[in-house]
């Protein structure tokens, strides 16, 4: 061997001592974009605001919002703009977006906690019946209550008059504006039936203001309006958590210790009690993707399967994977992501990878070791996936570790490297856009006006023969970059301008084994090292 030629660049492999690494594998790559198989620079992030002081960011459209808590949030539909938000206060909520600012609502309407009060002349005859009354709550969007229990019953003739009281004082944060009070009815019997054909149901009576507290009922039979449809409506557990939009549907999840809280088909204030799906694990954090949910806990993760339109539980399939993998970093509110490829938590041996279909299995094994991962501390660990890339920031370490090799260039050797960002909270916007929160503001990743300088190491070059570098040549573009060459003899620096450029180096010695350090803004296309420039003249295209 007279030379060392590189046409391809790769990242680290921590978990491999400098005699195991895989040939165009680094010692250190630094701020360098490999997506391309070169040495690139990223753009320094450009600052959008000065937003400080909180743990959590999300965007939506041009507005950007900041939480101090660790909150889960899920988006509603498109036109209908309401964040859903748990743990920034003691129960789940509702807000709207108006002018960039959010209004808070308790998420759900609750069910009046006492029946209506009603009195009235009881009238024993052929004619008359049996009749009781049930209340519902209404908030500012329309939202229904599932009913109060029924009041006392009385027995009247069909319009008699009934004096109904309903005093009612709902706490505030529900934002309720109605009482609505539905009489109990059965339809019209002979009394020769021999099965029962008239159906009993609940009609409304009266929409009141909430402060009014009386009215008089005398409304006939014909006269009663729509029946009640809320009867199984239940408003969310105080204790909800990890809520999330399902993709492709109007349902929303979320979790409650070990179970799991599924939302009605267009109805986000309603969890019925029917549709809980209880594990043999505590959930930690949840992920949509397709028809798939995923979900990591404390023990064995799952993968729900439910068909398009799918809106109850008898539609809904649980799959739990055999090999127990409990996620760890649950206190920093973002140690999970969803990726085209599937769910991605952080474990205490690496981030592992839930897809949709196949088993669960730890994906960066092959660049970090168990050892390696938890030197990381990766109870701090918060992730985010961003063209191709899941971003890995712990408060020891920040790494890039390239997934998608489909979508975003060729990353068959899952290169990583390290970035000089060390981000509270990260967002992807729906524009496509990383959104990073610091202490100081919240940035826009690779988006500025300057190019960032990057440090690349090559693996050690062992010829196998004591060998002298006298020579280097690189295929550089855009701007000039540092070349030094490392023996324990000494290092030898040269730059290297845009172009094809062949340098002689000062002589190292006889030495087999050698690095390679580049540095700077530039693009490295290719890099040769060598003894004779006959070796070097020769560009590989």
């Amino acid at each position: 061997m007279l030379s060392w030629q590189l046409f391809e660049f790769f990242g680290i492999a921590p978990r491999f001592r400098r005699k195991q690494l895989p040939k165009n594998y680094s010692i250190v790559a630094h701020d360098v974009d490999l997506t391309h198989g070169t040495l690139r620079p990223f753009r320094e992030p450009l600052k959008i605001s000065d937003k400080t002081g909180a743990s959590k960011v999300y965007a939506v459209g041009c507005d950007i919002f900041t939480w101090d808590e660790c909150v889960s949030v899920a988006e509603w539909l498109p036109d209908c703009p309401r964040l859903f938000v748990t743990g920034r206060v003691g129960y789940p909520e509702t807000a709207t977006i108006d002018n960039g600012k959010l209004t808070y609502r308790r998420l759900g309407v609750l069910r009046p906690p006492t029946p209506p009060s009603v009195t009235a002349t009881d009238v024993n005859s052929e004619t008359s019946r049996n009749v009781a009354y049930v209340a519902t709550f209404v908030n500012n969007f329309g939202e229904e209550s599932g009913p109060s229990l029924p009041s006392s019953e009385v027995i009247i003739e069909d319009g008699q008059p009934i004096n109904v009281s309903v005093q009612y004082y709902p706490p505030l944060e529900y934002d309720i504006e109605k009482v609505r009070v539905y009489r109990r009815e059965t339809g019209y019997r002979t009394g020769s039936e021999k099965i029962q054909e008239g159906l009993t149901g609940w009609f409304l009576v009266a929409e009141l203001d909430v402060g009014d507290t009386d009215f008089v009922d005398d409304m006939r039979m014909l006269e009663l309006n729509y029946g009640l449809s809320t009867l199984e409506t239940r408003e969310p557990p105080a204790d909800l958590k990890n809520i999330t939009a399902i993709d492709q549907s109007a349902l929303l999840v979320g979790s409650s210790r070990n179970k799991l809280v599924f939302s009605k088909h267009m109805q986000p204030h309603n969890f019925p009690i029917s549709d809980e799906m209880t594990l043999d694990d505590n959930i930690v954090a949840l992920g949509s993707l397709g028809n798939n949910l995923f979900v990591a806990t404390d023990g064995h993760p799952y993968r729900l399967v439910a068909d398009a339109g799918c809106s109850d539980r008898d539609c809904r399939e649980i799959i739990r994977y055999d090999e127990p993998m409990p996620m760890i970093a649950c206190h920093t509110g973002k140690g999970s992501v969803v990726t085209p490829y599937g769910f991605i938590y952080v474990s205490a041996d690496g981030l592992v990878l839930l897809p949709e279909n196949g088993n669960a299995k730890v994906i960066t094994t092959d660049v970090l070791s168990a050892d390696d991962w938890r030197l990381l501390e990766p109870h701090t660990i918060r992730l985010e996936y961003h063209k191709g890339a899941v971003f890995i920031i712990s408060d020891r370490a920040s790494f890039m570790y390239w997934l998608d090799n489909n979508t975003y260039g060729d990353s068959k050797n899952k290169r990583l490297i390290t970035i000089s960002d060390r981000p509270i909270d990260m967002v992807e916007t729906r524009q496509g856009e990383l959104l990073l929160m610091t202490e100081d503001g919240i940035y826009q990743w690779n988006s500025g006006t300057h190019y960032r300088p990057y440090r690349w190491v090559s693996e050690f070059i062992d010829t196998g023969y004591y060998f002298d570098i006298t020579r280097v040549r690189a295929l550089v573009d855009r701007t000039a970059v540092r070349i030094t060459t490392e023996s324990d003899r000494g290092t030898v620096e040269r730059f290297f301008p845009p172009g094809d450029t062949l340098i002689p180096f000062s002589r190292h010695g006889r030495r087999k084994e050698f690095q390679v350090r580049v540095e700077g803004t530039g693009e490295v296309l290719e890099l040769a090292i060598g003894v004779h420039q006959i070796d070097m003249s020769t560009r590989n295209n």
